[in-house]
């Protein structure tokens, strides 16, 4: 895939971008959104890929820009990089599934992913969520996307799927009330309480992949290289995977 970036002409393309949103022949979430033909066309610059095919798999989902996970597969499979396309190993029953290709003669593998994560997660029980109409389905997925997170992340550039933003998005808060005109309510004071340290909330393994996912690109390089020093870290318990975190973070 040639990874040349062509510079805008941001009059020009806002032009044609106009023009491109009065189509009938583009997906219609993108009718009559100029700004959303807008970001469609910057992926598609960095990508060096069609807009069309562009605008197909990407959709707003709680604001922001999001991509099929199908996408991410064939954006991998299509830049070369690796001696073969991605593959998925599930277990017998199933339940886990992890992604993996081949680079200059070495096994690249991705994180397992499994329905107990998504569990542990919340991702499972989630309203709307597929994890239980279409396990393997999701299982490959979300595969697919932490080994883009670990092997590609130049290919990835940040694109986020859909199934990642619904996993991980928060229950919208109640702002018909300003906060600081709310009422607050009288709650008597338990001396007891005052004595108790807070509880931290255990590390898991979403917590490493979002240590990676938001780090430099020279950072990210030093995580993916402590990470297979690691072995399976991805079993660790909670306190076993907070050391690590703490160790990643201070790389």
């Amino acid at each position: 895939m040639n990874k040349e970036i062509v510079p805008f002409d941001f009059a020009a393309v806002s032009a044609a971008a106009e023009q491109i949103a009065k189509s009938t022949i583009i997906p219609k979430n993108f009718r009559g959104d100029v700004g959303g033909v807008l970001i469609a066309m910057e992926y598609a610059n960095r990508l060096n890929m069609p807009l069309l095919a562009i605008m197909q798999t990407m959709y707003i989902i709680y604001g922001k820009p999001a991509f099929e996970s199908k996408f991410v597969i064939a954006a991998i499979n299509a830049s070369g990089k690796f001696e073969s396309p991605l593959m998925f190993k599930y277990n017998e029953s199933k339940t886990s599934c992890y992604a993996y290709s081949f680079h200059r003669g070495e096994v690249l593998n991705g994180v397992t992913v499994s329905l107990e994560m998504a569990k542990k997660e919340g991702w499972y029980d989630k309203e709307g969520s597929k994890w239980k109409t279409m396990p393997e389905l999701m299982l490959m997925y979300r595969a697919a996307s932490f080994w883009a997170n670990m092997y590609a992340p130049d290919i990835k550039m940040g694109m986020t799927t859909i199934d990642e933003i619904r996993d991980s998005a928060e229950s919208e808060p109640n702002v018909s009330v300003p906060a600081e005109k709310q009422p607050k309510e009288k709650k008597e004071i338990d001396p007891l309480a005052l004595e108790q340290p807070k509880s931290e909330k255990p590390t898991s393994v979403s917590d490493i992949m979002g240590l990676y996912k938001t780090a430099d690109t020279a950072k990210k390089q030093k995580i993916a290289s402590v990470m297979a020093q690691k072995g399976d870290w991805r079993s660790w318990d909670s306190e076993n995977l907070k050391t690590l975190y703490k160790e990643l973070e201070q790389l």
